[in-house]
């Protein structure tokens, strides 16, 4: 394995609009998703309890992986600190690169679903249009008015499920921007 692309959904009380530092100190990642190099992209769901599953481990914490990838990666490295502080500690910063860092170097925009756009990916590659939807309903607190508690796998698990298609499908969309 050389690359391991990784792609993170969590869940703050703190509004991310607050700053990146304020979400991330009550953030906890919910799912993480991977792929290591042209592999299938996995998900490991956190709020079931298990354990990160070992290639995730063995691509993170293995010197001999030569790049992690994400898009977005201050945030992504900013919420580890915060919610996953001893792997956090473990993943050097000269091993991180980032596909938005690289898309702006070269005056493109950073969003994942326009860089999608702009290099024609493949259907089966792009990042779901549904995302949207079940970002606002799993990552970001109910509105006081909606008077419901905060929407999860267990009180939404057909749209748990969509969640975790949309979250793993970033993956791809990641790899084939980078490439």
């Amino acid at each position: 394995m050389k690359k391991l692309y990784c792609d993170k959904e969590t869940f703050s009380p703190v509004p991310l609009k607050h700053g990146t530092h304020r979400y991330a100190e009550s953030a906890e990642v919910m799912l993480f998703t991977w792929a290591a190099d042209d592999g299938p992209a996995r998900c490991w769901d956190l709020t079931t309890g298990a354990r990160m599953p070992d290639e995730l481990e063995d691509g993170l914490l293995d010197e001999r992986v030569l790049t992690v990838w994400a898009n977005g990666g201050m945030f992504d490295r900013v919420v580890m600190r915060y919610a996953m502080p001893d792997l956090y500690a473990k993943i050097p910063i000269h091993r991180w690169y980032d596909t938005m860092v690289q898309a702006l170097a070269h005056s493109l925009p950073g969003s994942l679903e326009k860089l999608c756009e702009i290099f024609k990916v493949a259907d089966e590659d792009k990042k779901l249009a549904t995302g949207r939807q079940l970002i606002q309903l799993f990552c970001v607190p109910p509105a006081k008015n909606l008077k419901r508690p905060r929407a999860t796998r267990i009180t939404h698990p057909d749209q748990w499920e969509q969640f975790k298609l949309y979250a793993i499908q970033d993956i791809p969309s990641m790899r084939a921007v980078h490439k």
